[in-house]
Order: C-alpha cells, then structure tokens, then sequence
C-alpha cells in the first residue's frame, strides 16, 4: 500500500461547520507538535515545515492563519469531525480509510513506515521476530493498517495503541527500554535517530 504526505486534511463533512474563511478571514489549522511539522523556535516563532505550507496557503488567499495544537490524532480528527477546524497539518499520511471520509491536500513526499527497535544483538530482522515484544504504535495512526497487515502473516504479533501526540514520544520510551520497539515514519526518524543513540530502524514495513 503507497503512503503519500499529505499537506491538508479537510473534513468532508461536519454537523457545525465552521464558516468559510472566505467569510471570516480567518484559516483555523489543527496540528501537533513535531520538528517535520509545527513547533516553537528558539525565538519564540511558530515554525515547521507543514506550518510553512499553511501559513503561505493563506497568505495566497488573503487570509489570517490560526494554528491551534492538539494533544494527539483522536483529538485532530475529532476537530475534523466536528467541523470546528478547515484543515489538519500533521504529518498525515493518506489511506484508504481516510480517502474514504476526508479531502485529501495535495501530496508532498512519500514516506515509509519503520519498526524501530533498541540497537545491538536482540534486534528483530524479520517480520516474525517481532512476535512476543511490546511494541507501541500513536492511536489512530497509519501505522496501525500496516501492523494488522503484518498481523495476518505472523499472529503472534501485538502492540498497544498509545494515546501520544507524535512518534517522538514513543521513540523516547523505546530508547529508555519502557517498550521494545515502535512504528515511525521515516521522515520522522531521520531526524529523531540524532537524539535516540541506542535506537535504530529494524525493518521496514511495506512500500513508501
């Protein structure tokens, strides 16, 4: 299954919907905070690559940008859901299942998806060595269709659905051996692997 980055997640349809910014002049985007896609700079400044999009989406059409962050994927999509938010910049990838319910933004990058385990002689190189470890994976996330794939060749395999608000989170417990291994995105890790030493990528799952 191709995954492909998404800029923009709009809602496609809610009970309350917000008016349009057209009407309001205002751009409300809900996010959650990663170096890929919104956080603070040391100056104090919201920036992000994602952040970048939207920021320049709304200069283009004249209108004010308000990023509001939330805690995790739950809460985004319940936002979406709701209505009370135009668009997601999250570091979204586009499914199946969220092609179905949502507009998908244009595409980006591609991504793949990355078991990331503790480094050294213990760490699974195959689909089955996973089966008996305690693997997290973000709630809601893409990571999960993939995981059950996997679960279909090799049962054995579980995880806990944590409610985080991005892979970083994860990542750290992994490194501080509170679990075995997590799923991440590559674009993720690439840049997270610099602060987690003792952790690496142990397979990959899928096509980018």
């Amino acid at each position: 299954m191709a995954l492909a980055l998404v800029a923009m997640l709009l809602a496609a349809c809610s009970p309350k919907p917000l008016e349009s910014p057209d009407q309001t002049g205002t751009l409300v985007v809900v996010t959650r905070g990663s170096p890929t896609t919104y956080y603070i700079s040391p100056a104090g400044e919201p920036t992000g690559f994602e952040y970048d999009l939207v920021k320049r989406f709304a200069e283009a059409n004249g209108w004010q940008l308000r990023v509001e962050p939330v805690a995790s994927l739950d809460q985004l999509f319940e936002r979406l859901d709701a209505g009370t938010a135009h668009l997601a910049a999250a570091g979204l990838s586009a499914t199946p299942a969220r092609d179905l319910k949502y507009t998908l933004g244009p595409k980006y990058g591609e991504v793949t998806e990355q078991v990331i385990c503790r480094s050294g002689k213990t760490m699974p190189s195959r689909p089955k060595d996973l089966a008996g470890l305690r693997i997290e994976v973000v709630a809601n996330s893409s990571h999960i269709d993939a995981l059950w794939w996997l679960r279909l060749r090799h049962p054995g395999v579980k995880w806990a659905e944590i409610q985080a608000s991005g892979e970083d989170e994860l990542l750290d417990r992994v490194q501080t051996g509170l679990s075995d291994c997590t799923v991440a995105d590559s674009t993720t890790f690439t840049i997270a692997r610099h602060f987690y030493p003792d952790i690496g990528v142990a397979m990959e799952l899928g096509k980018p």
